[in-house]
């Protein structure tokens, strides 16, 4: 029988060899040298089964070895019993060799499950010392799927602010759903006693954030009405602004010892303060990263990130003129308007340097908040005089494209439009609020297609904007929530203040000062 070169190491004379070389070294090497004393033993027993059948098979071709007349007889489809016996033989040795290759896997799995084992122990260890603070980390993977962000619900609906209360209402039923009252801390100073809510809510992420005379701001929960956080500046507090979901609000303006003259940028999750910029001033607008602050004579560009200042400029150097409330930008420019004692002018601004670019011929009236359509032209009106502008400045010309004028009465806020036509309220100039109108201007003309009477208008008008929203113009009056369609003049909403308000909860803050209103889809 020949015995295959890959097992020459394995004769009982190499592994006589390699037991004695193991003898002759440390003592970890005795498993080892029992080991292959084992092998050997495998070895052994395997070769006399080989030899064995060898022998069986020797003497069984002796005595079945076919005559010359066998061979000539056999059938053509039988095979000769030498080959089956070969083949057996084949068949038999075959088997030796697999049952010799079954102990050496048998081996070789034990001594790889032992390795499995002993990691997975490692793991488990490592991972408890992770898990208990101990200086190993296992770490998450770079392939792990972020978990999807669930966006902030829109919560729909009317929020109006109106007396000491803010007011939501069911924008289909018309029904109020919830109401929080403000009330004054005997503690604050004698000019935040006045729990009057002011300026429009804004309504972000689920909450509803506003403020009101008592020098605090406020941040309730849209759904329910219920406070979720409150913080006192005890300071006359600006229009709340938000930019990259950030809250900003200017504290402290044009109020004599207050605690402090500072904008602060605000997280509105808690209220609390992410920037402190250190400059006196009201918030005009924030857009592309850039905050514009209204410093009375001064606009003031700085950067939202570090407070640093962009550019600055000053439109009087004596200080009589004073940039009204509100910025905007459009079409690559800002436009801003100014008051003075007895004259006001518009302004177009480049953003990047400050420089002023256009600037409108003095009118003869203190201008009041103004509106800008896409093509640049400007809309306002004014708050002492009865007068609504428009002014053109692609046409190179400081004056107005058209005047509209009325023998009596006041426009304060910020007209809107729609459709080529500008909608504005006008205001009474006596107590009887006797002409008080929402009127309806042609904006290439400046005619009148419409005036709607709105008695008890005056304050709401003096204080708070008119809201467009889906075809239909909301504004306040001292009878309640009022709605016209745009298109038809029609009445289509009236909610009167003592269904949107808790009387008992007004208590001696019953004086109108109009109705804020905000609208959310």
């Amino acid at each position: 029988m020949q015995n295959d070169s890959r097992n020459d190491r394995f004769t009982p004379e190499a592994i006589d060899e390699q037991i004695a070389q193991l003898k002759q070294g440390s003592q970890s090497d005795a498993a080892d040298a029992r080991l292959v004393k084992d092998l050997e033993q495998t070895y052994r027993e395997e070769q006399e089964e080989e030899q064995a059948i060898e022998r069986i098979r020797a003497s069984l071709m002796a005595k079945m070895q076919p005559s010359d007349e066998q061979k000539v007889r056999q059938p053509s489809g039988e095979l000769p019993r030498r080959k089956r016996i070969d083949r057996m033989y084949t068949y038999e040795k075959r088997q030796g060799k697999q049952q010799w290759m079954q102990k050496w896997s048998i081996l070789a799995a034990a001594v790889v499950m032992a390795i499995v084992v002993g990691s997975l122990i490692t793991v488990l260890q490592l991972t408890h010392r992770s898990s208990s603070g101990g200086a190993i980390s296992m770490g998450t993977s770079e392939q792990q799927t972020p978990a999807t962000k669930k966006a902030p619900p829109t919560d729909p609906g009317i929020y109006l602010g109106l007396f000491n209360q803010l007011v939501k209402v069911d924008k289909q039923t018309h029904k109020v759903l919830w109401r929080f009252v403000v009330r004054s801390d005997p503690k604050d100073g004698p000019m935040f006693q006045d729990p009057q809510v002011h300026d429009a809510p804004l309504v972000a992420n689920g909450m509803v954030y506003f403020t009101a005379w008592t020098g605090r701001m406020y941040a309730v929960d849209a759904q329910t009405g219920l406070l979720r956080w409150e913080r006192n500046f005890q300071a006359d507090l600006g229009p709340l602004k938000m930019a990259n979901d950030i809250l900003y609000i200017s504290a402290g303006l044009h109020v004599p010892g207050s605690l402090s003259d500072s904008i602060y940028a605000l997280d509105p999750a808690d209220g609390t303060t992410k920037i402190t910029y250190k400059m006196k001033g009201q918030i005009m607008g924030i857009f592309d990263g850039i905050m514009y602050v209204n410093g009375g004579a001064t606009l003031i560009a700085v950067k939202v990130s570090d407070g640093s200042q962009i550019w600055a400029t000053a439109i009087d150097a004596k200080g009589q003129q004073r940039f009204n409330t509100n910025i905007y930008l459009k079409n690559g420019k800002l436009y801003a308007s100014s008051m003075g004692p007895r004259d006001s002018y518009v302004y177009v601004i480049d953003p990047q340097n400050g420089k002023i670019v256009w600037l409108s011929l003095m009118t003869n009236s203190i201008v009041g908040d103004m509106v800008v359509d896409e093509n640049g032209r400007i809309y306002c009106g004014t708050q002492d005089h009865p007068y609504v502008y428009a002014f053109d400045p692609k046409l190179k010309s400081q004056k107005e494209l058209w005047k509209y004028h009325t023998t009596i009465g006041e426009f304060f806020p910020a007209p809107i439009l729609q459709n080529g036509i500008v909608y504005i309220g006008q205001s009474s100039m006596n107590a009887l609020n006797e002409d008080d109108h929402l009127i309806a201007l042609d904006t290439a003309t400046g005619r009148q297609k419409w005036a709607i009477p709105l008695k008890g208008y005056t304050e709401s008008g003096k204080n708070e904007p008119l809201v467009l929203h889906n075809g239909v113009i909301y504004l306040g009056t001292a009878g309640g929530l009022q709605g016209f369609a745009a298109d038809s003049r029609k009445q289509v909403l009236m909610i009167p203040n003592d269904l949107l308000v808790s009387k008992k909860d007004i208590g001696d803050n019953g004086s109108f000062m109009g109705i804020a209103i905000t609208i959310v889809d």
